[in-house]
């Protein structure tokens, strides 16, 4: 791209991510995501997880890491087919997606086919501000910790296809001051609620090594109390649907379509 600054040539540093991962012990694994996004650096996931010795197939994990609500979410941005976060995880989930500190246990259900259900008690980080304020006066923080659980379906199609079918919900609750002094409950805080929920599906077909399609979608539904110069319950919802073809085993082409309500016909 041509600028005034830098001429034809504009190249940039967008994000360095560094992973370290390894056996704890027999029958714990330890993963570590270090991020740069140029100016610094940060750590993305840090967390454990006990995969043997547990009751029944089980995991059970604890640190920080993205979360498994939707299909989407845990993976990185370079793991995509596209080059973006959607807009629907950046609206409802953050721009580098909903990571938060918890624990989360993982089982899979005795069923003829695969299914996994997976649950978390979270920090919550998703509803904090970015100055993570102590004093619930100068923004919002967690009151109570956020729940959050998903439940996974997999089950093939035919001799070169196979389906992956999730749902997902999760429910917070947070402190919130109305704007202008406004006194709605003591000191003009109140007690805010937030609930959403997620369904997505994927279908992959494989016809050899080298050639496949994908058919992913995955809409995001928010139902969030807001406190501003009045309370309102508001509800908003988004989505995105993707096709990719790989071919020649290291090339794809696709299409993407990506909706977030009140990007742009909302100021706040």
């Amino acid at each position: 791209a041509k600028t005034p600054r830098n001429g034809n040539l504009n190249m940039g540093f967008d994000e360095l991510e560094i992973v370290i991962a390894g056996y704890l012990n027999p029958y714990a694994k330890g993963w570590i995501t270090v991020s740069s996004p140029g100016d610094g650096f940060e750590i993305e996931e840090a967390y454990a997880t006990v995969f043997q010795g547990l009751p029944f197939i089980s995991e059970f994990r604890g640190g920080q890491w993205l979360v498994d609500f939707g299909k989407l979410n845990v993976s990185h941005t370079h793991a995509y087919s596209f080059i973006d976060r959607p807009l629907a995880h950046r609206i409802f989930l953050g721009g580098d997606g909903w990571k938060d500190q918890g624990i989360n246990w993982n089982l899979v259900l005795p069923t003829p086919f695969y299914s996994k259900l997976s649950l978390s008690a979270l920090k919550g980080m998703t509803f904090e501000s970015e100055e993570a304020p102590a004093d619930p006066l100068d923004g919002r923080y967690t009151e109570a910790p956020v729940y959050s659980g998903r439940l996974n379906i997999f089950t093939p199609i035919g001799q070169k296809g196979n389906m992956d079918i999730g749902l997902a919900g999760m429910v917070g609750r947070y402190k919130g001051r109305g704007a202008n002094g406004t006194v709605d409950d003591t000191n003009g805080i109140r007690n805010l609620y937030a609930k959403m929920a997620a369904v997505d599906a994927k279908y992959k077909i494989r016809w050899n090594d080298y050639t496949s399609l994908t058919l992913q979608g995955e809409a995001i539904f928010s139902k969030r109390d807001l406190f501003t110069d009045h309370f309102e319950t508001r509800n908003t919802w988004g989505a995105v649907a993707f096709a990719d073809l790989r071919f020649r085993k290291r090339y794809n082409i696709g299409v993407a379509l990506d909706r977030a309500q009140g990007v742009y016909e909302n100021g706040d």
